[in-house]
This record gives C-alpha cells, sequence and structure tokens, in this order.
C-alpha cells in the first residue's frame, strides 16, 4: 500500500465505483461526505460510464478534480473489474497528484456484517459449480473457494452476494445482502487500512480465490 496520507478518503472529491457484479454502484464523497450515488443494472461496459458521466455532471467535476477514484477488486466479475481498474488508472493519469485504491469485496462484507453478527458465511458464486466463501468464525476471517455443493454443510449463518443470475441449486434459499458504493464509502472513510493503494504505475487486475492453472499449448489441438 503506497503512503498516501491519513484521512485521504475523507478529504477532496473521492469516487467509489463497484463493477463486480450486474448491479453497478457508484458514489461520490466531498471532503468525508457523500453528495451523489447512482446505481443500475446490467454490465459494466454498457453502464460504468455512464454513472460516472452521471455524478461527475451532477457535481460539476471533471476527472481532474478527483483526488482518489476507488473500485471494488472482486471478487466479482472479471470483466467488470478489469474495466473499472483500466478506465480509473486512466482518470488518475489526469492529475499527477490523485491516486487509485481499491478494496477487497468479501473482506469489507464481513467488517460490515461482524458488528451485528458473531458468526457467519458470505457467499457469491465462482466459476461452474464452485463458490467463493469468506467465513467469520472465532474473532477470525478466511477466504477461500469452495464446491458449491459444500454450501448444505454449513452450519453457520449463511450470506449470499447475488453477483450474477446462476442456475446453481445449491445457491438457492440463501439470505440475500447487498452493500452498495454508499455503505462501502462510509465503511472506507472510517476505516482506511481495507483500502489498498496503487502504485502510481501500478493497474490492479481482479480478485480470484481460484487456483490459476495454466495448461501448455498444444498447437495440434488447434490446427
Amino acid at each position: 500500500m503506497e503512503n498516501f496520507g491519513k484521512n485521504f478518503l475523507s478529504n477532496g472529491n473521492v469516487v467509489f465505483i463497484d463493477t463486480a457484479s450486474d448491479n453497478i454502484s457508484a458514489c461520490l464523497a466531498q471532503n468525508g461526505e457523500i453528495t451523489y450515488s447512482a446505481s443500475k443494472q446490467g454490465g459494466a461496459l454498457e453502464n460504468m460510464f455512464g454513472i460516472l458521466n452521471e455524478i461527475f455532471a451532477a457535481a460539476s467535476l471533471k476527472a481532474n478534480d478527483v483526488s482518489a477514484f476507488g473500485f471494488c477488486q472482486g471478487v466479482g466479475s472479471i470483466l467488470g473489474i478489469r474495466a473499472a481498474s483500466a478506465a480509473l488508472s486512466t482518470f488518475r493519469a489526469a492529475d499527477k497528484n490523485s491516486v487509485c485504491f481499491a478494496w477487497d469485496l468479501l473482506k469489507v462484507y464481513a467488517q460490515i456484517l461482524k458488528t451485528s453478527q458473531n458468526e457467519f458465511a458470505i457467499l457469491c458464486p465462482s466459476r461452474k459449480n464452485f463458490a467463493n466463501i469468506c467465513i467469520f468464525k472465532d474473532g477470525k476471517i478466511i477466504e477461500k473457494e469452495i464446491e458449491s455443493a459444500e454450501i448444505q454443510n454449513i452450519s453457520l449463518p449463511k450470506y449470499f452476494v447475488e453477483q450474477r443470475k446462476s442456475a446453481d441449486k445449491n445457491f438457492e434459499n440463501l439470505q440475500r445482502i447487498f452493500f452498495g458504493a454508499r455503505e462501502i464509502a462510509k465503511f472506507l472513510m472510517q476505516n482506511e487500512s481495507f483500502a489498498y493503494v496503487c502504485a502510481p504505475s501500478e493497474i490492479l487486475d481482479a480478485a480470484v480465490l481460484a487456483k490459476r492453472e495454466y495448461v501448455k499449448w498444444n498447437s495440434r489441438a488447434h490446427s
């Protein structure tokens, strides 16, 4: 994490956007007060810039008026997160004194939930037949990927972040939760240690919990 100064999220114009799901959510905080917010159902490529333009227009701002650009790094839609990362990194270039930052969806959700729950599991879709899970138990937070069939064996209270429509029946009948950009911004402004500040030339990729597997190229299979 870059050293950008204490309380950097509570000073100046700060944009927060979550493109990790089909529910795009964004807000603007000005000197610690959330002044504008917007959301849209659909994909990031179709809706992200429209939402940002809506907020900028409402606040009479340009990109170089923003001191910090923040986005959800995931887990979630890899395409949506990469789009936000690339776009905000480009906006940041408009002012060398501005910064990009990101937050971990599951860790922040867990921090918000643990104020009222002693233990729980937060779930969201991963690849086919798999789920991303964040477990809070005995004061510890663990993130990992599990087979979705294991969900029924979890005895903790279960919360489901429905980032996209899924035919996987293991996600049925779970209690759904969603924290929009406004709620995330309020938490991060009070808990800046959960905001990862990117280095000036750093462009973050989407966070994934699945084990990355690399396969050697087979030219015959593609000839």
